[in-house]
């Protein structure tokens, strides 16, 4: 008998919830979204894991003193306009890379656009850099 008293006050509580002859208000929230893709082929691993996060652009092994490109696909997967502000280099990025038409740009709700990361070592070594996109995404935040 004791488990029954446990129990009824939860049913009561469900059939109280379910039965609100109250004004609900429902809240979403409608922004814009950003992916971020590579062409086919252009690389072995996933560009970014999870929602366009901890995204890695792989150029494997390069030649020296010559410019290697990978093209970075930019998709708005949703109606709204997808405001990019800047396509930039980070501070701590290495010299070596570079942007090509990562200008700022209105990406139209289901067009993807691209620009192009390019990289030219100098010397023999691992370069790294990271690519910051200042938009009005939600996603990654």
């Amino acid at each position: 008998m004791a488990k029954r008293l446990h129990v009824l006050p939860l049913l009561l509580l469900a059939a109280s919830l379910t039965n609100c002859a109250c004004d609900e208000v429902v809240v979403v929230q409608v922004a814009a979204r950003i992916q971020l893709s590579v062409p086919d082929g252009d690389q072995v691993s996933p560009l970014c894991e999870g929602d366009n996060t901890n995204c890695q652009l792989a150029f494997g092994e390069v030649p020296l003193a010559t410019w290697t490109e990978r093209v970075v696909n930019v998709k708005n997967p949703v109606n709204l306009n997808l405001e990019i502000a800047q396509i930039r280099m980070s501070d701590d990025s290495d010299p070596a890379f570079e942007l090509v038409g990562a200008d700022p740009r209105l990406i139209v709700g289901g067009l993807t656009e691209q620009f192009t990361v390019r990289v030219r070592p100098s010397v023999e070594t691992d370069v790294r850099g990271t690519v910051e996109i200042i938009a009005n995404a939600t996603n990654g935040e």
